[in-house]
C-alpha cells in the first residue's frame, strides 16, 4: 500500500528539513512504524526544495506560495502522478483543497482526512463547503469520537462510521531511573506533580496553581508541583496568586521554559502529569509524560477520555477547583508502583508508535 501525506500548509519561516523531520518526531515516529510495512511519503512546504529519505519515509519538500497552497493544482497534479492507494490530507482546514484533489485523482484512490484539533466550521460558507467536502473523503481520523461529535451535530460529516479513533501522537521518550533525573531537575524523593504547557485560559494552570496551594494547606507537605511553560500570557496572576500565599514557593516551583529535547528528564522525575485544559485535539505533553511513567491527572474530556482508556491515572471535571484537589487529594495516597505500571501498559498497548501505526493500517486496510 502506498500512503501519500499531504500538508497543504506552507512554513516558509523554517529552512531545515532535517531539524523539521526531528521536530515533529512525535508525529513522524508513527509514520516510521507504519513505514516498516508499506511505503510512506510525506508532501510538505518549507524554505526548502529536495528530497530526503529518512527512517523508511520519503519527504518532498517544495517551496510554495500562499497562493500554490490555497489553489493546489500543481501539488495536487504531483500527488496524482505518484499513483498513491491512500492520501493522508493533515487538517481539517482544507476542504477547497480536498475537493480539487478529488477531481485530479483516480476514483480508486482513498482520501483521509486526520483531524488536528481543529473546531467545527461555524461560518456558514465554511459549512457549505465542508459538506461538499464530505462526499470526497472515505475516512476521518479524530484522536476520540467525541472529538468529532461537532462536526457530526453540524452535518460536517454525515456518516459517523466515517470517524475512526486514531491517536493524532505519541513520544519519542523513554523512562529513564528516578534516581538519576531527580538529580537533573533537583527533585526530590516527594511526591512530584508536573504541569506542562502554555500559560493561557485554555491550559488554565490558575486553577492548578489554586488547587496546589489547597492541598498543601490541607498538610500535604512534602508534595511539590514544577511547572515547565513556553508562554507567560499568565505568569503574573501566578506570582500574584502566590505572594498571597507566602511558602508556597517553597512547593510550587515555577520552572519557566525546557527545550523539548531535554524534557525527558522531567518526565521521568516526576510522578504526576497535571493537565487543566478545557480542550485539546490529543494531547503531547500528557502522551510524553505517560511513556515516562507519569500518572496522568486530566481533565474529563474526550482526547484524555481515549487516552487513559478508563485503565489509569484520575480525571475531573474541567475547571472544577474542588474536583482538581480531590483528584489531588486521592493520587497523594495511590499506590505509585502500581498506578505508574497501569499507565506504562496503557501506553504501550494504545499511544505509542507501534500501537498506533497498527490502528493506521488496520483502518486503511478495511477502506
Amino acid at each position: 500500500m502506498k500512503i501519500v501525506n499531504v500538508v497543504y500548509k506552507s512554513f516558509p519561516e523554517h529552512n531545515d528539513p532535517g531539524k523539521w523531520i526531528d521536530d515533529f518526531g512525535f508525529y513522524h515516529g508513527i509514520w516510521e512504524a507504519v513505514a516498516t510495512q508499506q511505503e510512506v511519503i510525506f508532501l510538505e512546504s518549507i524554505d526548502y526544495n529536495g528530497i530526503i529519505e529518512r527512517r523508511g519515509i520519503k519527504y518532498l519538500f517544495r517551496k510554495r506560495t500562499a497562493t500554490e497552497s490555497s489553489w493546489p493544482f500543481r501539488l495536487n497534479r504531483e500527488i496524482a502522478a505518484l499513483k498513491p492507494d491512500v492520501v493522508m490530507i493533515h487538517s481539517l482546514q482544507f476542504p477547497v483543497q480536498v475537493i480539487l484533489l478529488r477531481l485530479q485523482l483516480d476514483r480508486k484512490v482513498k482520501i483521509v482526512v486526520q483531524h488536528h484539533a481543529e473546531q467545527a466550521f461555524r461560518n456558514p460558507v465554511k459549512k457549505f463547503v465542508q459538506r461538499i467536502t464530505d462526499r470526497c473523503v472515505q475516512a476521518y481520523f479524530f484522536t476520540s469520537e467525541g472529538l468529532a461529535a461537532p462536526w457530526l451535530q453540524a452535518g460536517l460529516i454525515r456518516n459517523k462510521h466515517k470517524v475512526r479513533e486514531i491517536m493524532e501522537v505519541s513520544s519519542v521518550f523513554r523512562q529513564e531511573s528516578k534516581t538519576d533525573t531527580h538529580k537533573v531537575t533537583g527533585m526530590t524523593n516527594a511526591c512530584n506533580y508536573l504541569w506542562v504547557g502554555h500559560l493561557n485560559v485554555n491550559k488554565n494552570p490558575l486553577l492548578v496553581v489554586r488547587s496546589f496551594i489547597r492541598l498543601i494547606s490541607a498538610g500535604q507537605v512534602d508534595a511539590n508541583l514544577y511547572m515547565i511553560f513556553q508562554s507567560e500570557s499568565l505568569l503574573s496572576e501566578i506570582w500574584q496568586l502566590l505572594a498571597q500565599h507566602p511558602g508556597m514557593e517553597r512547593h510550587i516551583h515555577l520552572v519557566g521554559k525546557v527545550p523539548h529535547a531535554q524534557l525527558q528528564p522531567w518526565f521521568s522525575a516526576a510522578d504526576f502529569i497535571i493537565s487543566s485544559s478545557y480542550y485539546e485535539g490529543s494531547g503531547v505533553a500528557v502522551c510524553e509524560g505517560m511513556s515516562c511513567g507519569c500518572i496522568p491527572i486530566l481533565t474529563d474530556i474526550p482526547s484524555f477520555r481515549f487516552m487513559t482508556g478508563g485503565n489509569c491515572g484520575f480525571l475531573y471535571e474541567p475547571g472544577n477547583e474542588d474536583a482538581l484537589l480531590k483528584a489531588l487529594q486521592q493520587s497523594y495516597k495511590a499506590d505509585k508502583q502500581s498506578a505508574e505500571s497501569a499507565t506504562l501498559k496503557q501506553y504501550h498497548d494504545h499511544l505509542s508508535f507501534e500501537a498506533i501505526a497498527a490502528k493506521i493500517q488496520e483502518v486503511l486496510s478495511s477502506l
